[in-house]
Parts: C-alpha cells; structure tokens; sequence
C-alpha cells in the first residue's frame, strides 16, 4: 500500500512538473512568434498556455495582443477591424483585469486598460469610416463599459480640447490621445469645432482622404492624388509658408521626407496658419517637420508660436493647471496609463516652479500638495524624487 501511495505521488510530482515546464515553454515559444509577427502561431501557443494556468494574467494579456494584431496589425489595416476579432480581445483583456487588477507582468506597449480603448476604440473608428456612425458610438460606448476610456483619461482629455482655441487644429500622436479624443468628440459631442489629426495615421492610404473627404482639414495636394503620394528624396531645405520659414530636414535615411511628412506639410501649406495649430505633449519631435522650436508649452499641448507669444504668465498658468489637476480625484490607480499621464502632468508643475520666483513657487507647492500626494501617486523616477527634493529644499530654506 505504501509503495503503491509512493508511485501516485511521484505519478503526480512529475505530472505537476511537466505542465509547469509546459506551460514555460508555451510562454516562451509564444513571445518569440509574437516578436517574429507569427501572429497565428504566437496566439496557438497562448491558447495552450491558458489552458494549462487559466489564471495567468501575462498569458491571457499576451493572447489579447495575438488576437488584436490579426484583427488588424498596424494602423494601415484599420479600417477593416471586425467586431468578432474585437471581442476576443477585448475578453483576454478584460479578464486580465479582473486576475490582476494592477497587473504587473511585462507590458508590449499599453496596458490592459489602454488596449481596451484602442480596440473598441479601432472597431469605431472602422465603422465611421464605413459610414456606421450609430454604431461606432455603440463601440465606443462598449469599449467604457468593458473597463477602457477610464474617467481619468477622458477628463485629461476634456482639458486637451479645452486648451485649445475654437477651429483649431490638434495633431496627436498614437493611441493613448486619439481615441480617447475620438471618443468625447464622437460619443459626448465635445469640441467637435477642433480637427484631430493623427500624425501617425498621415502615413496610411485611407486616413488622409479619410480627412478631406469629412472636410476636418484640407490639403493643398489634390484630393484624387492623396492616395498615390510617396516618400520621395528630400535634401534639407527651408519651408515658407506666408511670413514665417522654417528648415525641414529629410526624415529616413538622412535622404528621404515619408509619405506622412509630405502629406503634413501640405495641410500646414493649405491651411497657412488661419487656424492655430497644436500639438499634444510627449510628441516625437521627428514627427513635427522641423517645428519643435516654434512651439510654446500650453500645459497638456504645445502651441505652434509663429508670432514670437509670450508663455502663459504665472496667474494664468496656475488657473489653467489647476482645472486640469482636479482630475486626479479620478484616477485609476490600478492603471499604468493612468499613473504615467498623472507622473507627466506632475513633472510639468515642477518643471515650471524651477522658472519661478520663491513666492510664485510657495504657491505651485501648495497646489503640488493638494493633488499629487505621493502615498497615493508615487514617484517611480529617482532623479525626478530627488529633482522634487533639491527644489522643495531651496525653495522653503530660510
């Protein structure tokens, strides 16, 4: 009898190991095809994966991801994103939420709570471009419901949109901006008069007749040519458009402007500055034609100052800054999207209480205190704790 209970419990030691063995290797096999674009393949592996631990977050988050890219790999196939793809998704995702809450394995690039807005997110975006505005908004809509566009990151964008002037332009860069805007210009009517154009989304076929055709902007290209525009060669060259010129540089190979590049300079020719142009924070500067330089912080966006404009003066910086910190109240604490647009809005009020006077600084402190207390948010970054510590000493030093 003993010998008989030794051989079960060897039987279900080495059973117990090989599904953890099993289990590692389908993990590992599963990243490498996702690293290789192996969507298909990758997704298998997952698949196996969950079967075996069904309560593991980072296998059910790395199988949402599988799902999402065949539905649609990049921007250039978004359009054709369909709600059966979005769905599995959207179930790996939301349940990675509910295993892991805070979820802390090894993120591809958003987080689950982000990824869920950009996949109902995509899903809306498909059917307003094939006409089915009734339903992109029951996308978007969804996409809240299932745990994406958090109160949070729909406030910050709210503040986005209210920074900027009546029939401006805001250029945004990737998804963590665009379909939340997308979202409150869609789903809540909010600031339609502002165009959102995403930079990125200037390199795709689709995007930029998308554009003309929806009159959000216009372009001086032809509208039946848009479609055919490609990079072409490019060599450093300056750029006027009415009084002001800037130098824009080649944006491949030190030899080339991009599709995306030609096409934005042709808006920007079009409009001729008649209606201000902004860009959202955190812009690669790569994708701005040579305006870095030009632009002028506006709290959450940068301004194109082509007129030489003075910063927001202290008064008016502190209202501005205060509207968009009240935010806070609405975190999700659980998010890292969440944490990572607070720890920015945070640097920003520390970046300008380094270009204060003592007493302009004593105020920004205060409102530094109210709303980003660190047991609640806090500080990942060493060298900004100890940049908050250097400025917090020299400014209250008797």
């Amino acid at each position: 009898m003993r010998t008989l209970l030794l051989l079960l419990l060897t039987i279900v030691s080495n059973t117990l190991f090989a599904q953890t063995e099993n289990f590692s290797t389908l993990i590992a096999k599963g990243k490498e095809a996702y690293a290789q674009a192996e969507y298909d393949i990758a997704a298998n592996y997952f698949e196996k994966a969950v079967l075996i631990t069904p309560k593991s977050a980072e296998a059910h988050y790395y199988l949402g991801y599988c799902y999402s890219k065949i539905n649609s790999s990049d921007g250039k196939s978004l359009t054709n994103s369909r709600l059966s793809q979005v769905l599995k998704s959207s179930y790996e995702f939301e349940l990675v939420n509910k295993l892991s809450p805070k979820y802390k394995g090894k993120l591809i690039v958003q987080d689950p709570y982000s990824k869920l807005s950009s996949e109902w997110g995509s899903l809306a975006i498909s059917y307003i471009y094939n006409n089915k505005t009734d339903s992109a908004i029951w996308a978007f809509n969804e996409g809240k419901k299932r745990g994406g566009f958090s109160d949070f990151i729909l406030a910050i964008n709210k503040s986005v949109l209210d920074l900027c002037d009546s029939n401006s332009i805001l250029v945004t860069s990737g998804d963590n901006y665009t379909f939340p805007l997308w979202y409150l210009q869609f789903v809540e009517n909010y600031r339609p008069d502002i165009s959102v154009v995403d930079i990125s989304l200037l390199n795709t076929y689709w995007y930029p007749s998308f554009l003309s055709n929806t009159k959000k902007v216009r372009f001086d290209f032809p509208e039946t040519i848009l479609d055919s525009i490609e990079y072409c060669e490019w060599p450093e060259s300056t750029v006027k458009i009415n009084d002001f010129s800037w130098v824009v540089k080649p944006s491949y190979e030190n030899q080339y402007l991009l599709r995306g590049d030609r096409i934005f300079l042709s808006l920007l020719r079009e409009n001729k500055f008649e209606r201000i142009l902004y860009f959202t924070s955190g812009f690669n500067q790569n994708d701005q034609v040579g305006l870095t330089p030009y632009l002028t912080s506006n709290i959450l966006i940068n301004k194109l100052n082509i007129h030489n404009e003075k910063e927001l003066d202290f008064n008016t910086f502190k209202d501005k800054y205060i509207r968009v910190a009240q935010a806070i109240n609405k975190l999700n604490t659980n998010s890292e999207l969440d944490a990572l647009f607070a720890g920015n809005i945070r640097l920003m009020l520390l970046i300008r209480i380094s270009t204060e006077s003592k007493p302009n600084q004593k105020e920004l402190f205060k409102i530094l205190d109210t709303y980003f207390n660190e047991k609640k948010l806090p500080i990942e970054s060493i060298e900004i704790k100890e940049y908050l510590q250097e400025l917090r000493k020299e400014c209250f030093k008797k």
